[in-house]
């Protein structure tokens, strides 16, 4: 006699205060880190770095209060999607910016401002 075990979801539970202050304090302390070592330097990579490691993090936090990875995805891509409308206006304004730019077509008081 064989008995099959199915997962039961786990119950997601309310992130306490401390949960939602380690990606929030991670992220503070590597890009003060990333500041202080790289100067200026920092915007070429590291201050990405520290972003993202503060992501992965608060991941890890999310999946420890019950999320599943799957879902995790999901409202990731979900986030990006609704944010690439903005993204594409803000690439073609700049793109008309450098078109206008490059043809001597932007008026003086922008230049010079």
């Amino acid at each position: 006699m064989t008995t099959t075990s199915v997962k039961q979801p786990e119950e997601i539970r309310e992130p306490s205060l401390v949960d939602a202050l380690i990606p929030l304090l991670l992220m503070i302390a590597l890009l003060v880190t990333s500041i202080v070592l790289f100067g200026l330097d920092a915007a070429v990579g590291p201050l990405q770095v520290a972003l993202i490691m503060s992501g992965v993090v608060a991941g890890v936090v999310a999946h420890k209060n019950g999320h599943s990875w799957e879902k995790l995805g999901e409202e990731i891509v979900k986030g990006i999607s609704l944010a690439m409308t903005a993204i594409l206006i803000l690439l073609m304004v700049g793109a008309l910016i450098g078109v206008w730019n490059m043809s001597g077509r932007l008026p003086r008081w922008f230049i010079t401002a």
